[in-house]
């Protein structure tokens, strides 16, 4: 079975990213798209967190550049060999 994304250049917004969460970081050319942790600090702005990608401090994401899109969970998703689907609770919740 083929497995393909449905992230496209469509969705990668330069918008900075705004709250804490997962979000794809991309160039915009032909490198593969990194998924960081954001963190939001005291002082509004967020950043990327220490330790991902071999930084050894955060980086505000302002500073950063580039092009950005949520890490959007999936609907469906296997465990164990059980088909399970995201409720609308869960998806509010961002699980």
């Amino acid at each position: 079975m083929t497995k393909f994304s449905k992230l496209n250049l469509g969705e990668w917004t330069t918008e900075l990213p705004n709250k804490d969460g997962m979000y794809w970081h991309w160039w915009g050319d032909d490198s593969a798209p990194f998924a960081f942790h954001i963190g939001k600090a005291s002082n509004g702005r967020c950043f990327i967190q220490m330790g991902q990608a071999g930084y050894t401090e955060p980086k505000y994401c302002d500073e950063y550049g580039g092009l950005w899109a949520p890490c959007l969970p999936p609907n469906t998703f296997i465990i164990e060999n059980m088909i399970c689907e995201l409720t609308e609770f869960a998806k509010q919740l961002n699980v």
